[in-house]
């Protein structure tokens, strides 16, 4: 599946400054539809990383300080899954 790079880039443009700012509620819808309609969008565990680096690993927080890529994994190994079942 051929994909213009420059949809690519807009979307992790997008994703990478609501991640930034904090607003995962944007970065993860954004980063699912991607993972859906690109093909091998791995900038979604980066993304998933980057959070935790920047809002999480905290002392005391237990799974919550991995939310981040925990979420991002969970939902891009979701998203293969159901395009494997639904697009094949």
């Amino acid at each position: 599946m051929k994909t213009d790079p420059s949809l690519r880039i807009i979307v992790d443009v997008v994703v990478l400054v609501s991640v930034l700012l904090g607003w995962w509620y944007i970065a993860l819808p954004v980063a699912v539809l991607a993972a859906w309609m690109l093909p091998y969008y791995f900038e979604f565990l980066l993304a998933g990383l980057i959070f935790d680096s920047l809002y999480g690993f905290g002392r005391g927080l237990g799974i919550f300080g991995y939310f981040g890529i925990v979420i991002s994994v969970v939902a891009l190994v979701l998203a293969q899954f159901l395009k494997l079942i639904v697009k094949g």
